[in-house]
């Protein structure tokens, strides 16, 4: 009778946290389609602004055609002053002990 009741109070132990797990479960899947959509938005936002930066690109190098190179050179370095460029450079010190 004891054994029972011991059992019995196990699965009941055990039935409670199988519950909240899958609660638990839920709520993130539910979550995570949610950030799926936010992240589906952010991106379709992303593109848009991209084709808009373009296209602007595109506008101010017709624009900077028919101006001299140097004011064309100029107006292009300031549309890409936004993308990030990075250059490293490695040196190598001379030694003077030999």
């Amino acid at each position: 009778m004891s054994l029972h009741s011991v059992r019995k109070r196990k699965e009941q132990v055990m039935a409670a946290e199988i519950h909240g797990l899958n609660q638990k479960g839920f709520l993130i899947q539910k979550e995570n389609i949610e950030l799926g959509k936010k992240l589906s938005i952010a991106h379709e936002h992303n593109i848009e602004l991209q084709k808009k930066l373009s296209g602007s690109m595109v506008s101010s190098e017709q624009q900077a055609s028919g101006s001299s190179s140097k004011a064309a050179a100029g107006l292009l370095f300031s549309t890409r002053v936004r993308e990030p460029n990075i250059d490293l450079e490695l040196r190598q010190q001379e030694h003077e002990d030999e």
